[in-house]
């Protein structure tokens, strides 16, 4: 043997033993990480499908994927047929990519094949069958199968396998030409036996990660035109793509399934230069609602999903061709090393765009009033360390950047169902996000907190997503705001003017309950606020709190307050519901007591006791009501009570009771009970003669009247008589101005119903002046009395309006001039206040 020839055999063998190296070294890592990487379990079949892809026909290509009868996954397309290269390289491992190929526009032609990540379709099975069509240049066509083995443990196993490969294809050529070849046919085939649990697993996990983003690779690949799952599965086919605004597009995916049903999967799409950003969204009668994007769709895509890069979390899916990823395709080179990466500044670069992007989207979103807003905030800070992204740059560049995109827009919906801001134009916090980490005491202080902050507070069922993707300081929600509420409010009035028509003890009385369900924050709450409410209506702290053993006499508290003393300033409210523990208590003997020793240290210092003028009035009246009880409760006092009486106030008394005297004499009566009566009597005249009306025009208009016949006819009836002032009578001008006002009240109800769905008036005609018959109401006939209500009050005398509305179909309607409304039964009930009535 020549040098040459010696030359050539071992260059040939170091060519094999690079490979057979290169396989194990990859295979190692592969077999090794298989439970810890589950990266790797969901990439192989996104091999697979950037294979079909890059060898895509004109028309481009449509993949299979599908499991057999005897338990191997096959994966098929109708791409290009193999060329001599491809073979070999499948063979030895060998990857085609080449990043610095592109097209005629700048955008990369191949995602890369049969290289490192080809590989770990091994995982599936560590042989593989590959039916395929061989065709170069010049060259018939030519179908082959071949056996790719990756089981060897040793180099020697490895460089075996690939030869036997190799004898296999170079037999090609002996092979009958393959002249039915049929592009549209899958004619490729890569065939793996699942033959343990952990293929099965691997297998799982990949068609679901495909199942899962697969709407957004047919979105973001025009190449590929079609993924079926099985000759009787789901077919996902690009279907057709519509203009979004000036900006965007929308790209439908139909999936279809084997029984005829389908479903169209919408996404919205923005681009620059080679830059997208896509969200899935619900398109229906124009009308756009936002979903939300999977957990397992990765935000940054290279035309295919990166798996793995889960740390960087963005409101939409970011996609660039160029792209320049990492080896394991798991993420994307975002570092700032100390000497510049172009790779990286490239990276940064596209992804500036895609923020820029999702401003436009943003913008888009508010103004043509999409729905499910609030998902564009879905994006947050993560602690998982990955070493192809710095976490600054992710941080302050995409984090920070989205943030202050959407900070001041209204995208978050109230739980009363308006859009407002996270932040005011002040950058203040507005918006409250609950931070409660219990769910169930977080829900409670929502629905507690919704009659103070309803406005402010998201929907119930956003709240999870707010509390997860809002960030450190947007207004929070918490027990301590409601707390801290409670406190500023200092009075319960104004706590109750807060909370509208709902029973602030009631309120309370929840409030607490829920403090008592937080263990955690209970003892530092209920002792740092002032939270519970005096007899006097003030908040106070917990260590001011006194508890009223038995009840005491309200005279009493109030006789210590005009002594100086407050009680209730200390006491709690007696309706508050609280398990109030170690806290002082007093009862009545205890305020006696305080009574006599205050009442006679003042009443004794004579010109001291003129400022307590009120509080011995009051121990002197309880001394009249009850004298036995005053001699038990107040002995001392009570023999001493002249002290308690004001010299001046005495004289005054006895001047009055002789001009009452002489009163009493003066019209012959007994005592002061027959000037009572006589008083009374008078006071029920006035009354009367307030409560009846005066005879305007809107009176007569309520009623119905329109001439002076109506009217007489109308006096006949004493009961609606009684009810008039007689001293004036109506003129012409007020019957005229009468029948106007019914006319206007007329037109405007039929105006009004006219408009409203559920009413058809096209049969409808007045009947009577103020009944409107043929009207129908969910197709069902109806009256219709018809009234001005110009001094907000009607009254019905004719005996056919009343008819009318006994009847089960008829309604009454009025124009009050400010609007037109049904009157019901509810409202008549509780505007006149009837609480019983005979049936």
């Amino acid at each position: 043997m020549s040098y040459k020839e010696k030359l050539n055999a071992s260059q040939a063998s170091a060519h094999n033993q690079n490979i057979a190296t290169k396989i194990l070294r990859d295979l190692s890592t592969l077999r090794s990480t298989i439970d810890e990487n589950t990266s790797n379990a969901r990439r192989w079949i996104w091999e697979l499908v950037q294979n079909a892809k890059d060898v895509s026909q004109a028309e481009g290509v449509k993949i299979r994927v599908a499991k057999s009868s005897s338990n191997e996954f096959i994966f098929s397309h109708n791409g290009k047929p193999f060329k001599a290269d491809n073979i070999r390289f499948l063979i030895e491992q060998i990857s085609t990519k080449d990043q610095e190929k592109e097209d005629e526009t700048g955008k990369r032609k191949t995602t890369g094949k049969f290289g490192t990540g080809f590989l770990t379709t091994h995982l599936l099975s560590e042989r593989v069958t590959v039916h395929g069509v061989l065709k170069d240049k010049t060259l018939p066509y030519k179908r082959f199968e071949v056996m790719l083995d990756r089981s060897g443990y040793s180099n020697r196993e490895i460089i075996e396998s690939v030869e036997k490969s190799r004898a296999v294809l170079n037999e090609v050529d002996h092979l009958p030409n393959f002249e039915a070849y049929d592009a549209s046919k899958y004619n490729t085939q890569f065939i793996y036996p699942l033959l343990d649990d952990v293929a099965e697993r691997v297998y799982s996990e990949g068609l679901n990660d495909l199942k899962s983003n697969i709407g957004y690779t047919l979105a973001l690949n025009d190449e590929i035109k079609e993924v079926a799952f099985g000759s009787k599965g789901r077919i996902y086919k690009l279907e057709k793509t519509t203009p979004l605004s000036d900006i965007g597009q929308v790209i439908t995916v139909k999936k279809e399934y084997y029984e005829g049903d389908a479903k169209e999967l919408h996404y919205a799409i923005l681009s620059e230069n080679f830059t997208s950003i896509i969200i899935p969204i619900e398109v229906e009668k124009g009308s756009i609602r936002i979903l939300p994007i999977e957990d397992n769709v990765p935000s940054l895509f290279c035309q295919f999903p990166l798996l793995g890069s889960d740390s960087f979390r963005f409101p939409a899916v970011i996609n660039n061709p160029n792209f320049n990823p990492t080896e394991p395709r798991d993420g994307i080179h975002l570092t700032t090393p100390a000497r510049v990466n172009p790779s990286s500044e490239q990276n940064k670069e596209y992804i500036s765009e895609a923020i820029g992007l999702f401003q436009k989207l943003v913008r888009l979103a508010i103004n043509d009033e999409w729905k499910n807003l609030h998902l564009l905030a879905k994006v947050e800070t993560s602690n998982e360390y990955q070493n192809w992204l710095n976490q600054n740059y992710y941080e302050s560049k995409v984090v920070g950047e989205v943030r202050r995109i959407i900070m001041r827009k209204s995208i978050l919906t109230s739980s009363v169902g308006h859009l407002i801001p996270l932040f005011d134009k002040k950058d203040l916090p507005y918006a409250l996000i609950p931070t409660i980490p219990n769910y169930k005491i977080r829900d409670e202080a929502w629905n507690i907190g919704i009659s103070l902050f309803g406005d402010r507070l998201p929907k119930l069922d956003h709240v999870p997503f707010w509390s997860k993707y809002a960030w450190d300081i947007c207004g929070k929600f918490n027990l301590a705001t409601l707390c801290n509420f409670i406190e500023k409010s200092q009075r319960i009035e104004e706590l109750q003017g807060a909370l509208g028509h709902k029973d602030a003890i009631s309120w309370l009385n929840l409030f607490y309950k829920l403090l008592e369900k937080d263990e955690y924050n209970y003892d530092k709450l209920i002792n740092k606020y002032q939270l519970f409410p005096n007899q006097n209506g003030y908040f106070i702290k917990m260590q001011e709190i006194q508890l009223e053993d038995d009840t005491i006499n309200e005279l009493f508290k109030d006789i210590l307050r005009e002594l100086g003393s407050d009680v209730r300033k200390n006491l709690i409210n007696n309706a508050i519901e609280f398990n109030f523990e170690e806290v002082n208590s007093i009862n009545e003997p205890k305020v006696t007591r305080m009574i006599n020793v205050l009442a006679l240290e003042k009443a004794n210092d004579r010109e001291q006791s003129k400022n307590y003028r009120t509080a011995f009035n009051l121990i002197l009246k309880f001394f009249r009501d009850d004298e036995k009880e005053a001699r038990v409760k107040f002995p001392s006092l009570h023999q001493i009570k002249y002290l308690l009486y004001d010299e001046e106030e005495m004289i005054e008394n006895v001047e009055k009771i002789e001009k009452l005297n002489d009163l009493l004499q003066e019209f012959d009566l007994a005592d002061i009970s027959e000037i009572k009566s006589i008083l009374s009597k008078m006071a029920v005249q006035k009354t009367n003669t307030e409560k009846l009306l005066p005879i305007t025009s809107e009176i007569l208009s309520s009623l119905g009247v329109t001439n002076i016949e109506e009217w007489r006819e109308a006096m006949q009836d004493q009961n609606l008589a009684d009810m008039f002032d007689h001293s004036s009578v109506p003129t012409a001008d007020m019957f005229v101005k009468a029948a106007t006002y019914i006319e206007r009240a007329k037109t405007a109800i039929f105006e009004h119903l006219k408009e409203l769905q559920d009413y058809d008036l096209s049969e409808a005609d007045f009947t009577a002046d103020t009944i409107l018959g043929g009207v129908k109401k969910n197709s069902s006939a109806i009256d219709i009395v018809c009234r001005p209500a110009y001094k907000d009050e009607v009254i019905v005398y004719y005996q056919a309006e009343r008819d009318v509305l006994d009847y089960q179909d008829s309604e009454l309607w009025v124009d009050t001039n400010k609007e037109v409304k049904r009157i019901s039964l509810g409202h008549i009930l509780k505007s006149a206040q009837i609480h019983k009535f005979p049936i």
